[in-house]
């Protein structure tokens, strides 16, 4: 700890030389800049007792000599808060004529999520309420990089221009790299070149354990992002914006109102509980008619994080006040839309394709000696994304009353509807969005087409337009 001390302190002159002359480096190259620098958080909580018993040295738990005691979790934080008033006092000493420096204070945000927190038994290996990396594991040999059936390749640019991140534009470089015949070692990339110091180790063998031990992970990063736009929005030159409702015209993109209400308020913004940032956009229910993006994104200059409930209450009112008209939404769609307020956009976008209205079309088919039927049924714009449960249960309904002792002489040795064969899967083919078949065994009394019909206008509710005139095609009359 003495020679952390000596660096910080400046007694090698390293520190208090090089940091001076890259901030100058900075202005004389960007004049008129405002450049924020951010401190350093402290690592442990030093008050709980568990940790003292404990040691992170590798391989040795249990180690007597080096355990993370009270006073020691201590003494490396002040080594953090001495280095952040190093840093200020040279911002001080630094401040530019034509631009501005600004310290940004990254401790208070770690609070409650630093190593040896209360009730956490240390060494906690990935555990998400903890925002360093702890020392894990070894990555032993190079790390090469292979491509797969969905790591992003040909034409990079459009990766970008589709809004998908940097991330996934240099992985697409790499990538048609390694098509072409290249062999990638990641580990002998730029920035793990050796330095000009002989004594010192490079990086090029260190495993990944070591590179970034201590290093903030996804939520550290979270709230370093949040130390800095608190930071910014505390310069009072800017004001968090409010925007109006705008909602998404009624075409052939929506969903059902219980579908999103379910989604908002079970899954989506429950994720908002302790979280330090935007939690970005979910994904839900891709693959299926009801495929919609909720979100909850912040600008530069956005207010504090929305809880919960603020969430809910906010995208309630997306739903609430958009898509209303009866006459031209009778069966309650939601098309989704957008509002911004304090700096915070609450978004819904539905996006798979279907119709504005329910449709289905059915078939009574393949039946033998005009009984013992299979009902085909396709329909678009309803079904949601319950896979035809709401369907199925329709006809397990329709069944039950078949089963009842007034219809025993009608159905004599035939079953019923087989609820054995039901079959279901969406499709995007000729107009409709899924197909059903079930088999059908009701003799010759009961009406093979009407117990079709009335199961779909059971589970649909009302709107359903049936194709074929509001009957079933069917190989038999009745």
């Amino acid at each position: 700890m003495n020679d952390v001390q000596k660096k910080i302190d400046g007694i090698d002159g390293t520190f208090v030389d090089e940091f001076p002359q890259a901030i100058k480096t900075i202005f004389e190259n960007a004049p008129g800049t405002h450049l924020f620098i951010t401190g350093y958080p402290r690592f442990f909580n030093p008050d709980t007792e568990y940790c003292s018993k404990v040691s992170f040295k590798s391989f040795c738990r249990d180690n007597k000599t080096l355990p993370l005691t009270k006073d020691r979790r201590t003494q490396m934080n002040n080594l953090t808060l001495r280095l952040n008033k190093k840093i200020q006092s040279i911002i001080d000493a630094s401040q530019p004529e034509s631009g501005k420096i600004t310290y940004v204070d990254t401790d208070p945000y770690f609070d409650g999520h630093r190593f040896c927190e209360e009730g956490v038994e240390e060494p906690s290996y990935r555990n998400k309420n903890i925002w360093f990396f702890p020392f894990e594991f070894f990555t032993n040999g190079a790390t090469n990089f292979t491509v797969s059936d969905t790591t992003p390749s040909g034409d990079c640019q459009a990766s970008i221009d589709s809004g998908r991140g940097p991330g996934d534009y240099f992985t697409c470089l790499i990538a048609n790299e390694v098509l072409n015949g290249a062999s990638i070692d990641l580990v002998d990339q730029p920035n793990n070149v050796a330095t000009d110091d002989p004594d010192e180790s490079t990086v090029e063998w260190l495993p990944l354990a070591l590179l970034r031990t201590f290093h903030p992970t996804v939520q550290g990063h979270e709230a370093y992002k949040n130390a800095f736009f608190a930071a910014y929005q505390g310069l009072g030159d800017s004001a968090a914006p409010t925007s109006e409702l705008s909602c998404n015209d009624l075409e052939n993109k929506y969903v059902t109102k219980d579908t999103l209400l379910d989604l908002i308020d079970n899954t989506y913004c429950p994720k908002l509980e302790g979280a330090t940032g935007s939690i970005g956009t979910g994904h839900y229910l891709p693959n299926t008619p009801e495929a919609v993006e909720i979100g909850v994104t912040s600008r530069l200059t956005a207010g504090p994080v929305p809880t919960v409930e603020e969430c809910k209450t906010n995208l309630h009112k997306v739903l609430d006040e958009c898509n209303n008209d009866r006459w031209k939404n009778p069966v309650g769609w939601k098309a989704g839309g957008e509002f911004e307020i304090n700096g915070w956009r609450f978004t819904i976008t539905p996006t798979g394709q279907r119709p504005s209205t329910p449709k289905a079309w059915c078939k009574i088919e393949n039946c033998q000696n005009k009984e013992k039927c299979t009902a085909s049924i396709w329909g678009a714009g309803w079904l949601r994304n319950d896979y035809g449960e709401k369907l199925r249960s329709a006809f397990a309904a329709q069944q039950a009353v078949y089963s009842e002792v007034r219809y025993e002489n009608s159905l004599g040795d035939s079953k019923g509807i087989d609820m054995n064969h039901w079959g279901f899967k969406y499709e995007a083919l000729d107009g409709h969005e899924w197909h059903a078949s079930l088999f059908l065994d009701l003799g010759l009394r009961l009406p093979y087409k009407q117990t079709v019909t009335d199961a779909l206008r059971s589970a649909a509710g009302d709107g359903l337009e049936i194709g074929n005139g509001g009957d079933c095609e069917s190989e038999v009359n009745y």
